[in-house]
């Protein structure tokens, strides 16, 4: 493959150069540089906080729910271990080295909330840049774009990023992230010895070494994200209001038809936006002319929420108020009502704090069984 890409200005990073990797060719792509909560350490890559290792002896391992396979050997790296993050095997670390090298890479198979190779490729970037611990990236000699993947997963729909890196040990470090039939693949690499092309090239070989079935799923192109040209206003302190019985049973039917009716189609970077106002945790996301709904990538590993407005059916003052969804990729946990535009760390708060009024099963087509939870909330402020 031949990946290229073309200068940047303003706010966006200038790339520039041409790499000659085994896959197809690069879409043009500028990218922002703002910082995010890093979730990478050592090499960059990720590190969860409990993992049970995998039977790691076949000489191919085998996803045991999507059809994906790594042999022992895969773009000149040998397989090291496997961890399920989670117990329900949602969440996969297929780990990777090459001590030749001095080069480490994973394979991180996961759901997310929102199904987009482009939020999580822009998430997964995000936390590279800043992480200290990997050194400073090398402007000039960063490439950053998209690619056609080879599980026909759609045209330039894999997001692809690659750079060198100084001050610290590591020379370079890279990540790539695709769709597969409403998961998420992510490789993440860093070598002390290969420069930032040679990485690329190891990296894209990895993948296609990788037994990878046909995509059910088309993905859109993977394309830069505008800032938006201006921010949300979340108009100071938003209220969780604690309701009675009756009114929290209307209330969470509100909630589940206006979170389905908002369900974002495909993210497609011409119609969306990054709103100005993330923080270190979060990064909202929406269409350039919502003021009042948004999706937010919490960290880089697929956890989302939603918001939006909603009428409270009269049950409070005022009577227009906002939900927020919490979704793992499998479970959608909603909690309303907001008195105001809740940030994402509000509703995490309310999260910690309080059950949902509502959940929803969120499988590849958003379906599932809904639970209406009725009880007693507090009074929350954030």
């Amino acid at each position: 493959m031949t990946y290229t890409c073309h200068r940047g200005a303003s706010r966006y990073v200038a790339f520039s150069g041409e790499q000659v990797l085994a896959g197809t060719r690069i879409s043009k792509v500028q990218y922002s540089w703002a910082g995010i909560l890093a979730l990478t350490c050592a090499f960059g890559l990720y590190v969860p906080a409990s993992a049970q290792e995998m039977d790691n002896s076949d000489a191919v391992w085998r996803h045991p729910i999507i059809d994906l396979s790594a042999p022992t050997t895969a773009g000149g790296f040998q397989r090291e271990k496997v961890e399920a993050i989670a117990e329900t095997e949602r969440d996969i670390l297929v780990r990777y080295r090459d001590d030749t090298t001095d080069s480490r890479a994973e394979i991180y198979i996961f759901r997310a909330g929102l199904d987009s190779p482009t939020i999580w490729g822009d998430r997964a970037l995000d936390a590279i840049l800043a992480n200290e611990a990997l050194g400073a990236p090398m402007r000039e000699r960063s490439l950053v774009g998209a690619f056609t993947p080879p599980n026909g997963a759609g045209e330039n729909s894999a997001f692809y990023a690659s750079m060198a890196l100084t001050g610290r040990d590591l020379a370079s470090t890279g990540v790539v992230v695709l769709g597969h039939d409403g998961w998420l693949i992510k490789i993440r690499a860093s070598s002390r010895d290969l420069d930032e092309g040679a990485l690329g090239k190891r990296m894209t070989a990895l993948l296609l070494d990788l037994d990878l079935g046909r995509s059910s799923v088309s993905y859109p192109p993977s394309e830069v994200i505008q800032t938006c040209p201006d921010v949300l206003d979340f108009g100071g302190k938003p209220q969780l209001f604690g309701l009675d019985f009756i009114s929290l049973a209307v209330v969470s039917m509100t909630a589940l038809k206006e979170r389905k009716a908002n369900s974002p189609p495909e993210l497609r970077s011409a119609e969306w936006c990054r709103d100005g106002s993330a923080n270190t945790t979060a990064t909202a996301y929406r269409r350039s002319d919502s003021k009042h709904e948004y999706v937010a990538a919490i960290g880089d590993a697929g956890l989302t929420v939603f918001v939006g407005r909603m009428s409270s059916m009269g049950m409070t003052r005022p009577r227009i108020t906002y939900y927020g969804a919490l979704s793992d990729g499998l479970m959608e946990k909603i909690y309303a009502p907001f008195s105001k535009l809740p940030r994402p760390e509000t509703v995490l708060a309310a999260a910690d704090q309080v059950g949902p009024i509502a959940t929803i099963g969120a499988g590849p087509d958003n379906l599932g069984e809904e639970t209406i939870v009725v009880s007693e909330q507090v009074v929350r402020d954030d």
